[in-house]
C-alpha cells in the first residue's frame, strides 16, 4: 500500500468500542467486523492521516520498530479497504 495514501473511515458505518476492541456495523453490506486492540488503534487513526503517519503512531504507541509497523499497517489498511470500510481522503490538509 502507498505510504502516502490518506484514508478515512466510511461515514455511514456504526461502531462501538469496548475494552479496547471495536465492533463495526456495515448496514449497507450487512456485515459486522470485530477488531482487536491493535487493529482498533489503527482504525481510530483513519482520519485522513497517511499510511506512513499511522505506522509511525503505531510504532510509538506499541513500541515496535517502524519497518514492522509499516508492513502491518499496510496489510491491515489494504484489507479494510478491500472490505469497503475505508475511503480515500482527498483532503490534503490532514496528516
Amino acid at each position: 500500500m502507498d505510504k502516502e495514501l490518506k484514508l478515512k473511515i466510511r461515514a455511514d458505518l456504526n461502531e462501538r468500542t469496548f475494552e479496547g476492541e471495536t465492533l463495526i456495523l456495515d448496514r449497507i453490506n450487512g456485515q459486522i467486523h470485530h477488531l482487536n486492540s491493535t487493529a482498533s488503534y489503527v482504525w481510530k487513526q483513519c482520519d485522513g492521516s497517511s499510511t506512513r503517519a499511522i505506522a509511525e503512531k503505531l510504532a510509538e504507541a506499541f513500541q515496535i520498530d517502524l519497518s514492522s509497523a509499516e508492513k502491518d499497517v499496510g496489510a491491515l489498511l489494504s484489507e479494510m479497504t478491500r472490505m469497503n470500510l475505508l475511503e480515500i481522503c482527498n483532503d490534503t490538509q490532514v496528516d
